[in-house]
């Protein structure tokens, strides 16, 4: 979650953005703490460049659709391969922080599946199951380290630059009758992934 835009700001607050446990010691010359707002060395720095900086490596807007008791964003390319048309959408697909040039596919809940939940990441490269820790889909948070499966390849429905990665929570992981979701076109969720 980004540090907020106005108002008061603590170097506690920073420190928690960056990863660090609240009331610890921390400097604003921490590496991780100047590595929000990209300061490299001894560059000075001050507590108003912190307003707005994230520790997250994608962050978008996911506005809810539905097809064929599928539920949450997907998108793909290459015909109707899943069974379902395309629904919902993303304020931004651009996950280029976690793989030069990714971007989302999907992020899909459907109680058909014993699956539950999956994500799936389209590159021009392949990508690896590293890089990032936690999706987080409004208060839901899914550890990747969590996902009951991983798979990596060079096709899927929504592969349109000639790699995938899609990760998959079962519906024992996450439980409820939409996941993450729910269940109503045109609610928006917060998703970041750090």
């Amino acid at each position: 979650m980004a540090l907020q835009s106005t108002g008061a700001i603590s170097l506690n607050d920073i420190h928690v953005e960056a990863g660090g446990t609240t009331d610890t010691e921390a400097s604003l010359n921490d590496s991780d703490i100047r590595g929000l707002i990209g300061k490299l060395g001894l560059n000075p720095n001050s507590f108003n460049e912190y307003y707005g900086a994230s520790s997250s490596l994608y962050s978008s807007t996911l506005t809810e659709g539905s097809s064929s008791g599928n539920y949450g964003y997907y998108k793909h390319d290459l015909g109707n391969l899943g069974g379902f048309s395309d629904f919902g959408s993303m304020s931004s697909v651009d996950a280029s922080n976690i793989q030069t040039n990714a971007k989302v596919g999907y992020i899909q809940w459907s109680n058909a599946f014993t699956i539950g939940c999956r994500f799936l990441l389209d590159a021009p490269s392949s990508i690896a199951n590293s890089g990032w820790t936690t999706l987080s889909i409004g208060s839901t948070n899914l550890s990747r380290a969590n996902a009951t499966g991983f798979q990596n390849g060079t096709s899927a429905a929504s592969n349109t630059q000639g790699y995938f990665a899609e990760w998959r929570w079962s519906t024992s992981i996450i439980g409820g009758t939409y996941g993450p979701f729910s269940g109503t076109n045109g609610t928006t969720f917060t998703v970041t992934i750090t």
